[in-house]
């Protein structure tokens, strides 16, 4: 008899990342590879409805439905350091966080930054990846090195504090299963400015100012005309925070537990005909 047979198996997707920016040959053998744990699952999840659509297209469920239980924000604001990091110089700063990767987008930004005087930009995360190394390249040559920063991976409470004092998070991924950095900012009460690629728009929500074009000056106008939004609504940090705040671990762990309780009645049903 099979394992699943005995022991009913709950699997988690997050996300499809890899159905873009990878050859197809993998690709193939990551779907094929995924089909054989979805063929012994006895239930689906993933972490936004985006997800569960794009599953949906490329594995066969056998007629199950996806159950969509969203991720909770991991944003402590009683871990934060007490003062600017020595990395960020005095003045208003942009913040971006995420593996620096192709899909992440991030040398838009830099683009972006050329038409922003006024703000220094920071872009944590992994600066030792190839893509880091065309960042710093375009940085030099476009002569920002005093304005755009790439510090590396930061602490989460050096992150914490980067979220509370940035002027807005700016995050023009291309491919995100939750985009998880989008809802901590927010509930640090930041404006962000997101891509509408994937997941995106369904998390951030109407709340979240969006770039559908990358061309510097189109984003320097979503840009613009988000920050007079956000300045001229002295409500706007707290309707952010309200929003984030159903993004919890709490609920995700109800939601879990109350999906692995349908699947063991079912199948004690079952095991009982």
């Amino acid at each position: 008899r099979r394992s699943s047979d005995l022991v009913p198996l709950v699997l988690t997707i997050h996300d499809l990342n890899f159905l873009r920016g990878k050859p197809p040959a993998t690709i193939r053998r990551r779907l094929k590879r995924l089909q054989a744990k979805v063929d012994r699952a006895a239930a689906v999840s993933t972490v936004s409805n985006y997800a569960a659509r794009e599953i949906s297209a490329h594995v066969d469920l056998h007629g199950r439905e996806i159950t969509v239980i969203a991720n909770g924000i991991c944003v402590d604001s009683a871990r934060v350091v007490k003062r600017r990091p020595r990395f960020l110089p005095a003045g208003p700063f942009l913040f971006t966080i995420g593996d620096i990767t192709a899909k992440k987008n991030f040398h838009t930004l830099v683009e972006l930054a050329l038409h922003l005087p006024e703000y220094r930009l920071v872009i944590a995360g992994n600066a030792s990846t190839d893509y880091a190394a065309r960042l710093r390249r375009a940085v030099a040559d476009l002569r920002l090195g005093h304005r755009v920063i790439l510090p590396g991976i930061v602490s989460d409470a050096e992150r914490t504090w980067l979220y509370q004092n940035c002027t807005a998070f700016l995050f023009p991924s291309l491919s995100e299963g939750f985009g998880l950095p989008v809802v901590e900012a927010m509930s640090c009460g930041r404006p962000v400015f997101s891509s509408t690629a994937t997941s995106l728009p369904e998390v951030g929500g109407s709340l979240a100012f969006y770039w559908d074009r990358f061309e510097p000056e189109a984003m320097v106008r979503v840009f613009r005309a988000g920050i007079d939004i956000v300045t001229n609504d002295p409500d706007y940090g707290s309707k952010l925070r309200a929003y984030a705040a159903q993004f919890t671990w709490q609920r995700a762990t109800r939601q879990y537990l109350a999906l692995y309780q349908r699947v063991l009645a079912a199948h004690a049903a079952r095991r009982a005909a």
